[in-house]
């Protein structure tokens, strides 16, 4: 008697078309002012080097680009969100040897949320697997997301009217060694 063993696998491509765009709104600002289509880039990270994520947690906030300050955060947001897709970009993932942990980014997420309002600040979940080490002159990762509904939803609730602020927060501990860090975050709009 014999067995047959057969294996099946399914591969899913998911193609963005906002991709090179993405990716250039990354790189470019590598070593510098981000030089952007004045109608991509709405916010940006306003440290002025690396986001050192740190076990218990990290805040960043973002600040809006400063040829937008006729309204508010959320004013530009829903505007943005009713045409365009609203992306979440991390450039520049580095770390000293890879967290081995998930990580959460938050929106405009309260103190002491509970489970359920944690669920729905959550923007993205992201990890460090294939960040370049200190030092290392490779080409930064990058990682996007499309956080158009996310933001959709929280602006219709008046949660970003004032501010844009990021929670990152990981899922479990991870060695301080790791040195975890984020070169830049930018909301973007395609």
């Amino acid at each position: 008697m014999s067995l047959r063993l057969t294996v099946v696998a399914t591969l899913t491509l998911t193609i963005h078309v906002a991709a090179p765009q993405l990716s250039e709104a990354c790189l470019s600002g590598r070593d510098g002012p981000v030089d952007l289509n004045s109608s991509t880039m709405l916010f940006e990270s306003a440290s002025p080097g690396p986001i050192v994520i740190r076990a218990d947690g990290t805040h960043s906030v973002l600040h809006l680009r400063h040829d937008l300050v006729e309204g508010t955060p959320g004013e530009l947001l829903r505007r943005a969100g009713v045409t365009r897709r609203l992306f979440l970009l991390l450039c520049d993932l580095r770390a000293a040897q890879t967290p081995e942990t998930l990580f959460h980014i938050y929106l405009n997420l309260p103190e002491h949320a509970d489970q359920a309002t944690r669920a729905s600040h959550l923007l993205a979940q992201f990890n460090f697997f294939g960040a370049i080490r200190p030092g290392d002159t490779t080409m930064p990762v990058w990682q996007s997301f499309d956080v158009t509904h996310t933001i959709d939803v929280l602006t219709r609730q008046g949660v970003l009217e004032t501010k844009v602020m990021l929670t990152i927060l990981a899922v479990r501990p991870f060695d301080p060694q790791s040195r975890p860090s984020v070169g830049r975050i930018a909301l973007v709009q395609q």
